[in-house]
């Protein structure tokens, strides 16, 4: 299993490659605010969920890193919720 930071690093490649700007620019933004590792993948996890059931396109480009990474999180006993809209 990859560890969150090699996900994240495949999801900004992505959202490069398909021109989603802005949804690169908040996923930025929440890695940026985070001090922790834990705080990273939680934050991170939570914003793409809630940008992926905004976007039907999110969800084609990234559904299956964002699936990997909530798995991730899980895994290190973190719940991250769709709903988070910082």
């Amino acid at each position: 299993m990859r560890n969150h930071l090699e996900i994240l690093e495949e999801i900004d490649k992505l959202f490069a490659d398909n021109e989603l700007e802005n949804e690169r620019q908040q996923l930025e933004f929440e890695t940026r605010a985070s001090s922790t590792g834990s705080e990273l993948c939680l934050r991170s996890a939570s914003k793409l969920l809630a940008l992926q059931n905004k976007s039907k396109w999110v969800d084609k480009v990234v559904g299956n890193q964002i699936k990997e990474l909530v798995s991730y999180c899980h895994s290190n006993g973190l719940y991250p919720k769709p709903n988070y809209e910082n």
